[in-house]
């Protein structure tokens, strides 16, 4: 997902802040470029992989050898919840894409005989 999110962004030109990546691209894919993009993610898909991301980052540099496992269970949970939407996000996402490279006016000039 990351690298999808990633390229996206490379595609569209966005800039990420060098301190904060991972958060801006979330961020990036949450907004609509008028005219550029659309949105990627909806709010309900932002605020499910926000809170997966805050969780990744703590563990990987607070790494306890107990873990609560409520908040495990709880982080199942949202995984659950996200991956659905996301996959509706990056639907609706491409054909947006679609209809917009398929408008008139964004094809490319026919050549006449």
């Amino acid at each position: 997902m990351e690298t999808l999110f990633l390229r996206i962004s490379q595609a569209f030109g966005n800039q990420l802040n060098p301190k904060r990546w991972h958060a801006d691209l979330l961020e990036k894919m949450f907004l609509e470029i008028p005219r550029i993009r659309p949105r990627v993610i909806s709010q309900e898909t932002y605020i499910r992989l926000e809170e997966l991301m805050r969780f990744r980052h703590f563990k990987r540099y607070y790494l306890e050898l107990n873990c609560d496992w409520r908040k495990i269970d709880y982080l199942i949970n949202i995984f659950r919840e996200a991956v659905p939407l996301l996959n509706e996000d990056l639907t609706s996402f491409a054909k947006k894409i679609e209809q917009s490279l398929g408008k008139p006016g964004n094809e490319e000039p026919q050549l006449e005989n």
